[in-house]
Protein backbone atom coordinates (compact mmCIF):
# COMPACT_ATOMS: atom_id res chain seq x y z
CA UNK A 1 0.00 0.00 0.00
CA UNK A 2 1.35 3.72 -0.54
CA UNK A 3 0.99 6.94 1.21
CA UNK A 4 0.12 4.85 4.61
CA UNK A 5 1.79 7.72 6.31
CA UNK A 6 -1.23 9.58 5.09
CA UNK A 7 -4.15 8.97 7.46
CA UNK A 8 -7.01 11.01 6.55
CA UNK A 9 -8.03 9.03 3.19
CA UNK A 10 -8.80 12.42 0.95
CA UNK A 11 -5.33 13.43 1.40
CA UNK A 12 -4.01 9.88 1.11
CA UNK A 13 -6.37 9.62 -2.12
CA UNK A 14 -4.69 13.58 -4.14
CA UNK A 15 -1.00 12.07 -3.03
CA UNK A 16 -2.40 8.56 -5.11
CA UNK A 17 -3.13 11.01 -8.09
CA UNK A 18 -0.55 13.55 -8.27
CA UNK A 19 1.40 10.54 -8.12
CA UNK A 20 -0.15 8.90 -11.19
CA UNK A 21 -0.03 12.38 -12.64
CA UNK A 22 3.50 12.40 -12.94
CA UNK A 23 4.45 11.36 -16.79
CA UNK A 24 7.23 12.65 -18.36
CA UNK A 25 7.65 12.39 -22.40
CA UNK A 26 11.29 11.92 -24.51
CA UNK A 27 10.86 14.02 -27.29
CA UNK A 28 13.29 11.75 -29.30
CA UNK A 29 11.08 8.80 -28.86
CA UNK A 30 8.49 8.19 -31.64
CA UNK A 31 4.56 9.08 -30.74
CA UNK A 32 4.20 5.34 -31.89
CA UNK A 33 6.02 4.73 -29.23
CA UNK A 34 4.10 5.72 -26.53
CA UNK A 35 0.70 4.50 -28.29
CA UNK A 36 2.33 0.94 -28.31
CA UNK A 37 3.08 1.56 -24.26
CA UNK A 38 -0.19 3.23 -23.67
CA UNK A 39 -1.78 -0.09 -24.74
CA UNK A 40 0.51 -2.26 -22.54
CA UNK A 41 -0.57 0.00 -19.56
CA UNK A 42 -4.07 -0.48 -20.47
CA UNK A 43 -3.10 -4.69 -20.33
CA UNK A 44 -1.16 -4.10 -16.94
CA UNK A 45 -4.06 -1.68 -15.04
CA UNK A 46 -6.94 -4.43 -16.15
CA UNK A 47 -4.39 -7.63 -14.92
CA UNK A 48 -4.11 -5.18 -11.53
CA UNK A 49 -7.87 -4.44 -11.24
CA UNK A 50 -8.94 -7.89 -11.58
CA UNK A 51 -6.65 -9.17 -8.79
CA UNK A 52 -8.14 -6.73 -6.60
CA UNK A 53 -5.04 -5.16 -6.26
CA UNK A 54 -6.59 -1.20 -6.75
CA UNK A 55 -3.91 1.11 -6.00
CA UNK A 56 -0.99 0.48 -8.89
CA UNK A 57 -4.40 -0.31 -11.32
CA UNK A 58 -5.18 3.51 -10.38
CA UNK A 59 -1.80 4.73 -11.35
CA UNK A 60 -1.64 2.74 -14.33
CA UNK A 61 -4.74 4.19 -15.48
CA UNK A 62 -3.82 7.40 -14.38
CA UNK A 63 -0.55 7.64 -16.71
CA UNK A 64 -2.70 6.53 -19.11
CA UNK A 65 -5.14 9.60 -18.75
CA UNK A 66 -1.89 12.24 -18.13
CA UNK A 67 0.18 10.49 -21.12
CA UNK A 68 -2.70 10.93 -24.02
CA UNK A 69 -4.43 14.22 -22.71
CA UNK A 70 -1.99 15.94 -21.79
CA UNK A 71 2.05 14.95 -22.53
CA UNK A 72 2.07 13.26 -25.70
CA UNK A 73 -0.22 15.94 -27.84
CA UNK A 74 2.95 18.64 -26.54
CA UNK A 75 5.30 15.74 -28.70
CA UNK A 76 6.72 17.46 -32.12
CA UNK A 77 5.78 14.68 -34.15
CA UNK A 78 2.22 13.94 -32.45
CA UNK A 79 0.43 15.63 -35.44
CA UNK A 80 1.78 13.27 -37.87
CA UNK A 81 0.76 10.58 -36.12
CA UNK A 82 -1.40 7.63 -38.01
CA UNK A 83 -4.93 9.21 -37.55
CA UNK A 84 -6.51 5.50 -36.96
CA UNK A 85 -4.38 4.89 -33.66
CA UNK A 86 -4.96 8.62 -32.82
CA UNK A 87 -8.83 7.78 -32.92
CA UNK A 88 -8.58 4.23 -31.72
CA UNK A 89 -6.57 5.69 -28.42
CA UNK A 90 -9.13 8.75 -27.93
CA UNK A 91 -11.91 5.65 -27.74
CA UNK A 92 -9.72 3.85 -25.39
CA UNK A 93 -9.83 6.95 -23.25
CA UNK A 94 -13.31 7.51 -22.94
CA UNK A 95 -13.61 4.05 -21.21
CA UNK A 96 -10.63 4.99 -18.99
CA UNK A 97 -12.37 7.86 -17.15
CA UNK A 98 -14.94 6.21 -15.60
CA UNK A 99 -13.28 3.42 -14.79
CA UNK A 100 -10.47 5.45 -13.09
CA UNK A 101 -12.98 7.76 -11.30
CA UNK A 102 -15.05 4.67 -9.94
CA UNK A 103 -11.37 3.38 -8.85
CA UNK A 104 -10.82 6.87 -7.16
CA UNK A 105 -14.26 5.87 -5.48
CA UNK A 106 -13.24 2.57 -3.86
CA UNK A 107 -9.87 3.41 -2.80
CA UNK A 108 -10.80 6.81 -0.86
CA UNK A 109 -14.13 4.13 0.60
CA UNK A 110 -11.09 1.37 1.30
CA UNK A 111 -8.84 4.46 2.88
CA UNK A 112 -11.50 5.09 5.11
CA UNK A 113 -12.23 1.56 6.24
CA UNK A 114 -8.41 1.26 6.83
CA UNK A 115 -8.23 4.69 8.78
CA UNK A 116 -11.35 3.72 11.16
CA UNK A 117 -9.25 0.25 11.64
CA UNK A 118 -6.03 2.27 12.84
CA UNK A 119 -7.98 4.29 14.86
CA UNK A 120 -9.40 1.80 16.55
CA UNK A 121 -6.22 -0.31 17.16
CA UNK A 122 -4.36 2.54 18.14
CA UNK A 123 -6.96 3.42 20.64
CA UNK A 124 -6.33 -0.08 21.98
CA UNK A 125 -2.84 -0.13 21.44
CA UNK A 126 -2.55 3.39 23.92
CA UNK A 127 -5.15 1.77 26.33
CA UNK A 128 -2.78 -0.75 26.84
CA UNK A 129 0.12 1.02 27.18
CA UNK A 130 -1.75 2.76 29.96
CA UNK A 131 -3.03 -0.38 31.76
CA UNK A 132 0.67 -1.44 31.18
CA UNK A 133 2.10 1.98 32.65
CA UNK A 134 -0.79 1.79 35.54
CA UNK A 135 0.70 -2.14 36.49
CA UNK A 136 3.93 -1.30 36.49
CA UNK A 137 3.06 2.09 38.93
CA UNK A 138 0.97 -0.16 41.18
CA UNK A 139 3.96 -2.61 41.42
CA UNK A 140 6.90 0.30 41.69
CA UNK A 141 4.51 1.60 44.96
CA UNK A 142 4.13 -1.92 46.05
CA UNK A 143 7.25 -2.09 46.22
CA UNK A 144 8.01 1.49 47.83
CA UNK A 145 5.80 0.31 50.57
CA UNK A 146 7.49 -2.75 51.29
CA UNK A 147 10.43 -1.12 50.99
CA UNK A 148 9.73 1.83 52.99
CA UNK A 149 7.66 -0.72 55.49
CA UNK A 150 11.30 -2.77 56.13
CA UNK A 151 13.52 0.81 56.64
CA UNK A 152 10.85 1.77 58.86
CA UNK A 153 11.47 -1.57 61.17
CA UNK A 154 15.23 -1.60 60.94
CA UNK A 155 14.89 2.47 62.55
CA UNK A 156 12.53 0.91 65.03
CA UNK A 157 14.88 -1.78 65.93
CA UNK A 158 17.96 0.51 66.13
CA UNK A 159 16.01 2.77 67.83
CA UNK A 160 15.45 -0.62 70.48
CA UNK A 161 18.95 -1.28 70.69
CA UNK A 162 19.93 2.34 71.28
CA UNK A 163 17.29 2.64 74.64
CA UNK A 164 18.86 -0.92 75.35
CA UNK A 165 22.23 0.40 75.43
CA UNK A 166 21.36 3.59 77.30
CA UNK A 167 19.19 1.63 79.76
CA UNK A 168 22.00 -0.53 80.67
CA UNK A 169 24.42 2.43 81.03
CA UNK A 170 22.17 4.43 83.50
CA UNK A 171 21.97 0.87 85.37
CA UNK A 172 25.75 0.61 85.31
CA UNK A 173 25.97 4.21 86.90
CA UNK A 174 23.59 3.96 89.49
CA UNK A 175 25.07 0.74 90.38
CA UNK A 176 28.32 2.57 90.41
CA UNK A 177 27.14 5.42 92.66
CA UNK A 178 25.41 3.11 95.27
CA UNK A 179 28.23 1.43 95.90
CA UNK A 180 30.50 4.67 96.26
CA UNK A 181 28.15 6.02 99.04
CA UNK A 182 28.06 2.72 100.56
CA UNK A 183 31.97 2.94 100.72
CA UNK A 184 32.03 6.78 101.86
CA UNK A 185 29.50 6.01 104.23
CA UNK A 186 31.37 3.29 106.37
CA UNK A 187 34.50 5.60 106.25
CA UNK A 188 32.47 8.20 108.10
CA UNK A 189 31.19 5.74 110.68
CA UNK A 190 35.02 4.95 112.18
CA UNK A 191 35.48 8.65 112.31
CA UNK A 192 39.00 9.85 113.00
CA UNK A 193 40.56 8.84 116.87
CA UNK A 194 40.90 12.20 119.08
CA UNK A 195 42.68 11.82 122.59
CA UNK A 196 40.50 14.21 124.67
CA UNK A 197 43.02 13.70 127.81
CA UNK A 198 41.96 12.79 131.00
CA UNK A 199 39.21 15.62 131.60
CA UNK A 200 37.37 13.98 128.63
CA UNK A 201 36.38 10.95 130.75
CA UNK A 202 34.87 13.37 132.82
CA UNK A 203 32.27 14.71 130.82
CA UNK A 204 28.65 14.01 131.04
CA UNK A 205 26.20 13.31 128.44
CA UNK A 206 25.17 16.86 127.86
CA UNK A 207 28.77 17.85 127.32
CA UNK A 208 29.32 15.01 124.98
CA UNK A 209 25.81 15.80 122.89
CA UNK A 210 27.70 18.53 120.36
CA UNK A 211 29.45 16.24 119.19
CA UNK A 212 27.27 13.30 119.05
CA UNK A 213 24.54 15.80 117.03
CA UNK A 214 27.70 17.10 114.90
CA UNK A 215 27.88 13.63 113.62
CA UNK A 216 25.06 13.21 113.03
CA UNK A 217 24.09 16.29 111.31
CA UNK A 218 27.58 15.53 109.29
CA UNK A 219 26.95 12.56 107.95
CA UNK A 220 26.36 12.49 104.16
CA UNK A 221 23.22 12.01 102.54
CA UNK A 222 22.49 8.80 101.09
CA UNK A 223 19.61 10.26 98.31
CA UNK A 224 19.79 7.78 95.34
CA UNK A 225 19.91 8.94 92.06
CA UNK A 226 16.42 8.75 90.20
CA UNK A 227 16.58 5.96 87.08
CA UNK A 228 14.89 8.04 83.80
CA UNK A 229 11.42 7.65 83.22
CA UNK A 230 9.96 4.83 80.90
CA UNK A 231 8.46 7.80 78.96
CA UNK A 232 11.58 8.70 78.16
CA UNK A 233 11.74 6.30 74.83
CA UNK A 234 9.24 8.41 73.53
CA UNK A 235 11.19 11.47 73.51
CA UNK A 236 14.43 10.43 72.79
CA UNK A 237 16.39 12.24 69.83
CA UNK A 238 18.80 9.95 67.70
CA UNK A 239 21.01 12.64 67.52
CA UNK A 240 21.40 13.37 70.86
CA UNK A 241 24.80 15.26 72.20
CA UNK A 242 24.41 13.12 75.28
CA UNK A 243 25.23 9.51 73.52
CA UNK A 244 26.31 8.26 70.88
CA UNK A 245 23.82 7.10 68.82
CA UNK A 246 24.03 3.33 65.82
CA UNK A 247 23.58 5.03 62.30
CA UNK A 248 20.35 4.25 60.39
CA UNK A 249 20.40 2.48 57.68
CA UNK A 250 19.26 4.18 55.03
CA UNK A 251 15.98 3.81 53.30
CA UNK A 252 16.48 2.59 49.62
CA UNK A 253 14.66 4.71 47.02
CA UNK A 254 13.36 2.59 44.07
CA UNK A 255 12.18 5.12 42.11
CA UNK A 256 15.15 5.35 39.55
CA UNK A 257 14.16 1.54 38.88
CA UNK A 258 14.02 1.95 34.90
CA UNK A 259 11.04 2.00 33.23
CA UNK A 260 10.05 -0.46 31.02
CA UNK A 261 10.13 0.55 27.20
CA UNK A 262 7.76 -1.05 24.40
CA UNK A 263 9.77 -0.61 21.12
CA UNK A 264 7.71 -1.95 18.26
CA UNK A 265 9.38 -1.50 14.59
CA UNK A 266 8.41 -2.14 11.16
CA UNK A 267 10.35 -1.97 7.55
CA UNK A 268 10.08 -3.48 4.28
CA UNK A 269 13.08 -4.54 1.58
CA UNK A 270 12.48 -4.18 -2.26
CA UNK A 271 13.15 -7.25 -4.28
CA UNK A 272 15.93 -4.97 -6.50
CA UNK A 273 18.20 -1.91 -5.49
CA UNK A 274 16.05 -0.07 -7.72
CA UNK A 275 12.65 -0.92 -6.81
CA UNK A 276 11.83 -2.93 -9.91
CA UNK A 277 9.71 -5.82 -9.81
CA UNK A 278 10.65 -9.13 -10.49
CA UNK A 279 11.01 -10.81 -14.01
CA UNK A 280 10.28 -15.04 -13.96
CA UNK A 281 12.83 -15.54 -17.01
CA UNK A 282 12.28 -19.54 -18.10
CA UNK A 283 16.14 -21.56 -17.55
CA UNK A 284 15.07 -22.80 -21.06
CA UNK A 285 14.16 -19.91 -23.06
CA UNK A 286 17.89 -19.48 -24.38
CA UNK A 287 18.38 -22.59 -25.22
CA UNK A 288 15.13 -22.90 -27.27
CA UNK A 289 16.33 -19.56 -28.82
CA UNK A 290 20.07 -20.42 -29.97
CA UNK A 291 18.35 -23.36 -31.39
CA UNK A 292 15.87 -21.24 -33.67
CA UNK A 293 19.04 -18.81 -34.56
CA UNK A 294 21.33 -22.23 -35.37
CA UNK A 295 21.24 -21.46 -38.94
CA UNK A 296 22.05 -17.63 -38.85
CA UNK A 297 24.77 -18.50 -36.04
CA UNK A 298 26.49 -21.18 -38.37
CA UNK A 299 26.52 -18.01 -41.21
CA UNK A 300 28.16 -15.74 -38.46
CA UNK A 301 24.43 -13.90 -38.62
CA UNK A 302 22.86 -12.04 -35.44
CA UNK A 303 19.42 -13.13 -34.93
CA UNK A 304 17.32 -11.50 -32.55
CA UNK A 305 13.66 -12.00 -30.69
CA UNK A 306 10.89 -9.77 -28.82
CA UNK A 307 10.56 -11.01 -24.84
CA UNK A 308 6.81 -11.14 -24.40
CA UNK A 309 4.89 -12.66 -21.43
CA UNK A 310 2.04 -11.82 -18.74
CA UNK A 311 1.75 -10.16 -15.57
CA UNK A 312 0.53 -12.12 -12.57
CA UNK A 313 0.60 -10.93 -8.52
CA UNK A 314 3.29 -8.26 -9.45
CA UNK A 315 5.64 -9.82 -10.51
CA UNK A 316 6.49 -10.27 -14.68
CA UNK A 317 6.47 -13.55 -16.16
CA UNK A 318 8.03 -14.36 -19.75
CA UNK A 319 6.74 -16.50 -21.76
CA UNK A 320 7.24 -15.80 -25.11
CA UNK A 321 9.78 -15.22 -27.81
CA UNK A 322 8.85 -14.01 -30.84
CA UNK A 323 10.70 -13.96 -33.83
CA UNK A 324 10.14 -11.48 -36.06
CA UNK A 325 11.03 -11.24 -39.85
CA UNK A 326 14.32 -9.60 -39.99
CA UNK A 327 17.88 -8.64 -41.63
CA UNK A 328 21.05 -9.28 -39.63
CA UNK A 329 24.99 -9.38 -40.16
CA UNK A 330 27.67 -10.11 -37.93
CA UNK A 331 27.27 -7.37 -35.06
CA UNK A 332 23.65 -6.18 -35.97
CA UNK A 333 19.97 -6.89 -36.09
CA UNK A 334 17.07 -5.21 -37.52
CA UNK A 335 13.31 -6.04 -37.39
CA UNK A 336 11.20 -5.72 -40.57
CA UNK A 337 7.16 -5.78 -40.44
CA UNK A 338 6.80 -4.90 -37.10
CA UNK A 339 3.08 -4.71 -37.76
CA UNK A 340 2.75 -8.78 -37.78
CA UNK A 341 4.50 -8.65 -34.21
CA UNK A 342 2.54 -6.17 -32.73
CA UNK A 343 -0.60 -8.21 -34.05
CA UNK A 344 1.02 -11.38 -32.36
CA UNK A 345 1.51 -9.25 -29.03
CA UNK A 346 -2.16 -7.93 -29.04
CA UNK A 347 -4.31 -10.89 -30.23
CA UNK A 348 -2.30 -12.99 -27.09
CA UNK A 349 -2.99 -10.03 -24.75
CA UNK A 350 0.42 -10.01 -23.74
CA UNK A 351 3.10 -7.16 -22.40
CA UNK A 352 6.60 -6.90 -24.19
CA UNK A 353 9.35 -6.84 -21.83
CA UNK A 354 12.30 -6.63 -23.84
CA UNK A 355 14.49 -8.24 -26.29
CA UNK A 356 16.76 -11.16 -26.93
CA UNK A 357 19.61 -11.51 -29.69
CA UNK A 358 22.87 -13.48 -30.39
CA UNK A 359 26.44 -12.31 -30.87
CA UNK A 360 27.55 -15.13 -32.82
CA UNK A 361 31.25 -14.78 -32.79
CA UNK A 362 31.37 -12.55 -30.03
CA UNK A 363 31.36 -12.72 -25.74
CA UNK A 364 27.83 -11.38 -24.31
CA UNK A 365 27.71 -7.84 -23.50
CA UNK A 366 26.06 -4.62 -24.96
CA UNK A 367 27.48 -3.21 -28.02
CA UNK A 368 26.89 0.84 -28.39
CA UNK A 369 24.29 -0.18 -30.64
CA UNK A 370 23.17 -2.85 -28.34
CA UNK A 371 22.38 0.15 -25.85
CA UNK A 372 20.50 2.36 -28.04
CA UNK A 373 18.41 -0.27 -29.00
CA UNK A 374 17.83 -1.42 -25.43
CA UNK A 375 17.11 2.37 -24.37
CA UNK A 376 13.79 2.40 -25.99
CA UNK A 377 12.66 -0.57 -24.21
CA UNK A 378 13.71 0.47 -21.18
CA UNK A 379 12.54 4.08 -21.41
CA UNK A 380 8.70 2.32 -22.00
CA UNK A 381 9.45 -0.08 -18.97
CA UNK A 382 11.90 0.45 -15.89
CA UNK A 383 12.49 -3.10 -15.60
CA UNK A 384 12.71 -4.34 -19.66
CA UNK A 385 15.80 -6.84 -20.18
CA UNK A 386 18.01 -7.84 -22.93
CA UNK A 387 19.08 -11.11 -22.94
CA UNK A 388 22.39 -11.44 -25.09
CA UNK A 389 23.68 -15.18 -25.95
CA UNK A 390 27.20 -15.75 -26.50
CA UNK A 391 27.10 -19.29 -28.16
CA UNK A 392 31.32 -19.67 -29.56
CA UNK A 393 31.68 -18.31 -25.75
CA UNK A 394 29.19 -20.64 -23.98
CA UNK A 395 28.01 -17.20 -22.56
CA UNK A 396 24.69 -15.51 -21.82
CA UNK A 397 24.22 -12.18 -20.30
CA UNK A 398 21.17 -10.54 -19.17
CA UNK A 399 21.19 -7.14 -18.71
CA UNK A 400 19.92 -3.22 -18.12
CA UNK A 401 21.52 0.12 -18.82
CA UNK A 402 22.32 1.81 -15.26
CA UNK A 403 19.30 4.15 -14.34
CA UNK A 404 21.58 6.98 -13.01
CA UNK A 405 24.15 6.94 -15.71
CA UNK A 406 23.17 4.64 -18.80
CA UNK A 407 19.81 5.27 -19.18
CA UNK A 408 20.01 9.32 -19.43
CA UNK A 409 23.58 9.44 -21.57
CA UNK A 410 22.04 7.14 -24.25
CA UNK A 411 18.39 8.60 -24.61
CA UNK A 412 20.12 11.55 -24.91
CA UNK A 413 22.76 10.44 -27.53
CA UNK A 414 22.05 11.12 -31.32
CA UNK A 415 24.86 9.50 -32.48
CA UNK A 416 23.64 6.26 -35.33
CA UNK A 417 25.51 3.27 -35.51
CA UNK A 418 28.87 2.02 -34.00
CA UNK A 419 30.37 4.71 -32.11
CA UNK A 420 32.36 5.54 -28.54
CA UNK A 421 30.55 6.15 -25.36
CA UNK A 422 32.19 6.65 -22.00
CA UNK A 423 32.84 3.51 -20.17
CA UNK A 424 33.07 4.62 -16.47
CA UNK A 425 30.83 4.96 -14.66
CA UNK A 426 29.08 1.90 -16.85
CA UNK A 427 26.35 2.35 -19.02
CA UNK A 428 25.06 -1.11 -18.21
CA UNK A 429 24.59 -3.91 -15.76
CA UNK A 430 23.74 -7.55 -15.01
CA UNK A 431 20.01 -7.20 -14.02
CA UNK A 432 19.42 -7.63 -10.17
CA UNK A 433 15.57 -8.41 -10.68
CA UNK A 434 15.47 -11.62 -13.00
CA UNK A 435 14.89 -14.82 -11.23
CA UNK A 436 15.59 -17.99 -13.61
CA UNK A 437 12.43 -20.37 -13.39
CA UNK A 438 11.91 -23.69 -14.48
CA UNK A 439 9.45 -23.81 -17.53
CA UNK A 440 9.91 -25.95 -20.38
CA UNK A 441 6.39 -24.38 -21.49
CA UNK A 442 8.25 -21.37 -22.93
CA UNK A 443 6.49 -20.71 -26.12
CA UNK A 444 9.31 -19.23 -29.18
CA UNK A 445 6.92 -18.43 -31.97
CA UNK A 446 8.94 -17.93 -35.18
CA UNK A 447 7.24 -15.19 -37.62
CA UNK A 448 10.07 -15.08 -39.76
CA UNK A 449 8.02 -17.76 -42.36
CA UNK A 450 4.76 -16.01 -42.24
Amino acid sequence: MMFENIHDPHARTRALCEFGSQVTIDKSVAPKQYFRSGLEMLRMAAVYHEEGNLEPAFILYSKFITLFVEKLPAHPLYKSSEAAVVADNKKKLKLVFPIAEKLKKNLTEQYVVEENKRVIAEKKCQAELAEEKRRLEEIKEKQRIEEQAQADKLKQEAEERWLRAQEERYRNDEIQLLKNVHKDSENLSLGPLVDLGPESCLAGPEELAPFCNSTETSRPSTVKPSVPPRDLKKNLDANSSNASSPTTPPSVDRSTKPSVNHLTSIGSTDSSIYGLRTMMVPSQLSEKFLEIARANTAANIETCGILAGKLRQNNFHITHVLVPKQTGTSDTCTTLKEEELFDYIDSHDLITFGWIHTHPSQTAFLSSVDLHTHCSYQIMMPEAIAIVCSPKYNETGIFMLTPERGLPLISSCKEAGFHVHPKEPPLFQTCDHVQLVDDPNVIVADLRNI
